[in-house]
């Protein structure tokens, strides 16, 4: 689940441009075309006029999917997500109308005149009406943001899932506590400040069934020490 707004906060416009890559997905009407996403990775290429307007400055690439995709009558659909490249997690989606001002027209000559104009620069890709949404896992993923059916199973765990991306790191909720930790997809206990992973029964049950099959074939001294050194690698 996720914040949706419907523009681009202030907070979240200061983070958006210090990303240094982002990706732009967009499709063509007909449901067997192909679903493109194109990575972007070059400094200062994002640009945002308002908190309802972006536009990028598109560089000649492997294909031009998203320029065609944005210009097929009655399409026009696209979503830009950026991520976190470093510190906690952090997702945020950006849905709305391309347009797209070739090398050559006036639109394109207003915004990159040039003197600013990168290495194989040839078009400005523009986004109006500009919505957001920032992302987290929540356990409880039962519909999509169009309403469509998600996870049918997903009330029914009794655990929010504890992401398991470097536990000593203080940028995760895992190794401390935060007052929207639940919220953030991570349980706030004492055991998850000392990086604990929740084991249920029948996965203690089967590790001990084939300890025992393992000491039938190899002796119990390989596996006690074995186990002894998993165990301190899981400690450490």
């Amino acid at each position: 689940m996720g914040l949706f707004y419907d523009h681009i906060p202030e907070d979240l416009a200061e983070w958006m441009l210090k990303q240094p890559m982002f990706w732009v997905s967009s499709a063509p009407l007909s449901g067997e075309g192909h679903v493109n996403v194109s990575p972007k990775g070059t400094p200062d290429s994002f640009h945002m006029t308002n908190p309802n307007q972006v536009w990028y400055e598109d560089l000649s690439g492997s294909g031009v999917e998203t320029i065609s995709h944005l210009r097929e009558p009655g399409n026009g659909r696209t979503t830009v997500l950026f991520q976190a490249m470093e510190g906690g997690p952090r997702l945020l989606r950006l849905f709305g109308k391309g347009k797209v001002s070739e090398i050559g027209t006036p639109e394109y000559e207003s915004l990159i005149p040039r003197e600013n104009r990168k290495a194989g620069s040839r078009a400005a890709i523009g986004f109006e009406d500009v919505k957001g949404v920032r992302d987290w896992w929540h356990w409880q993923n039962m519909e999509s943001i169009d309403g469509l059916p998600g996870l049918s199973a997903g009330v029914l765990e009794q655990r929010i899932p504890i992401n398991s991306f470097d536990r000593r790191s203080s940028a995760y909720a895992t190794v401390k506590k935060v007052p929207n930790a639940v919220e953030a997809g991570v349980e706030s206990s004492t055991e998850t400040e000392r990086g604990a992973v929740p084991v249920d029964v029948k996965t203690v049950g089967a590790f001990l069934l084939g300890g025992v099959c393992m000491a039938g074939l190899f002796g119990w001294k390989y596996i006690v020490e074995s186990v002894g050194a998993l165990g301190s690698r899981l400690l450490n």
